[in-house]
């Protein structure tokens, strides 16, 4: 499996990874994403930018165990805003599994700390 952040996104968004076409769309979303991480305390202190389509998370995170919240509240918030589902009950759903992600990304920092 690739380590590589933006074939992470396309996958998390379904997106065949040899079809770059919406990386314009995705690639704006993705780092407002990486903003909130910031914000939470994750990445770089200074922010993070997705600028590069070889950019690795082994250099984002070299925490493995924060990795496993981070790439899927990755994912997950980025395909909410760039294909929401129609259905409400499914758009709930994935909300209130970012919402987990976000805690236990919360948690497992201040335990770390």
């Amino acid at each position: 499996m690739s380590d590589s952040i933006l074939e992470g996104i396309r996958r998390g968004c379904q997106i065949d990874q040899n079809c770059n076409d919406f990386d314009d769309e995705i690639i704006p979303l993705a780092n407002s994403v990486f903003a909130k991480l910031t914000r939470l305390g994750v990445g770089p202190e200074e922010g993070y930018a997705l600028t590069e389509p070889k950019e690795l998370w082994s250099n984002y995170c070299s925490d493995k165990i924060l990795l496993g919240f981070v790439k899927p509240f990755v994912y997950k918030k980025v395909w909410l805003l760039f294909d929401p589902p129609i259905s409400t009950s499914i758009a709930d759903a994935m909300k209130e599994e970012i919402a987990e992600l976000e805690w236990n990304i919360i948690e497992y920092l201040e335990r770390s700390k």
